[in-house]
């Protein structure tokens, strides 16, 4: 369902639609052959055009493609065989955000709780209980939950996890790439095309701290890490060596190209998703209904998601 809507923005006819969501061609480096049998059913959608090719594949298909990646040549000294090559939509996180709230500004007629610290909640909430409560004075019938690293509190779950994550951002009209990144493997035409790189195998990446490059609107992005209760809010001396590294071997001329900002983050993670009713709250006529821990992976299930506690909300209310 969130592929669904993606691809539809791609192919919205409205500029301002157009620019929320891009089709980047990516590829996923590995030393080792997957076996097909061990794929994501997501591999079998014919809209994303997924591949298993060599890297001696990949180059000769760049003949056509152009997308800026590493050389054959890098990719085997490295000693990547292999990868994966498809087509997802990426979105434009900053833009989609502000759209979604644009967008719920129009449909409802008055929102009456508020989204930030006000001098109705100096310090937001302390517990669902207080939420709760809140909820009963503006003769709520329903309350859903999605306040995903919060929820560790509000809860008291503690199988929510801030896994950490590092980026350097740049601009995208702007930065510098390596030659080796932009002249054809055949020297008679230009690579022009960006494109996603994604690696998790040494050594340039690996599970914990991923290798990876993502052209996203005007920016390019390149981390990255995955730690879990790891609390550290800035990048350390060490780290953003590690991140000028990453940015050089997926094709930044980093000699050139000066990152526009740095950035850390927490994913809201959880060994597993919370998407359901509060059984807990038997003597309140209010429901309570859970939608958080999905990690990293907001922005691909984000509508899956959503329509799954819709339905859920609208459960509680017949019981």
């Amino acid at each position: 369902e969130t592929l669904d809507e993606l691809l539809d923005y791609t192919r919205a006819k409205e500029s301002a639609e157009a620019r929320l969501v891009e089709i980047v061609p990516t590829v996923k480096l590995m030393k080792e052959l997957i076996q097909s049998t061990t794929l994501g059913e997501w591999t079998t959608d014919r809209r994303l055009n997924f591949q298993q090719l060599t890297v001696e594949m990949l180059s000769q298909q760049n003949t056509v493609n152009r997308l800026r990646i590493p050389s054959e040549h890098e990719l085997l000294n490295a000693g990547y065989r292999h990868a994966h090559l498809f087509f997802p939509p990426i979105v434009n996180s900053t833009l989609m955000l502000q759209h979604f709230l644009e967008r719920a500004s129009e449909m409802l007629e008055e929102v009456d709780v508020p989204s930030s610290p006000t001098d109705e909640t100096i310090d937001m909430f302390g517990s669902m209980q207080e939420m709760m409560e809140m909820a009963a004075e503006k003769t709520c019938d329903a309350v859903v939950n999605c306040t995903g690293l919060a929820s560790r509190k509000l809860c008291h779950d503690d199988h929510m996890l801030g896994a950490r994550g590092i980026l350097l951002q740049y601009d995208r009209e702007t930065v510098e790439r390596r030659q080796s990144f932009v002249a054809g493997h055949d020297s008679d035409q230009a690579n022009t095309n960006d494109a996603a790189i994604m690696v998790e195998h040494a050594p340039w990446g690996s599970d914990s701290l991923p290798c990876y490059l993502i052209p996203r609107g005007s920016t390019i992005v390149v981390g990255g890490s995955y730690l879990e209760q790891d609390a550290r809010e800035t990048i350390s001396d060490e780290e953003r060596v590690r991140l000028f590294q990453n940015s050089f071997n997926l094709g930044i001329d980093i000699d050139k190209s000066t990152p526009t900002s740095q950035w850390v983050g927490f994913r809201p993670y959880r060994p597993t998703v919370r998407c359901e009713i509060d059984s807990s709250l038997t003597d309140s006529p209010i429901k309570l209904i859970h939608n958080y821990g999905h990690g990293g992976s907001g922005w691909t299930v984000n509508v899956g998601a959503a329509k799954e506690c819709a339905s859920l909300v609208h459960e509680a209310l017949k019981e």
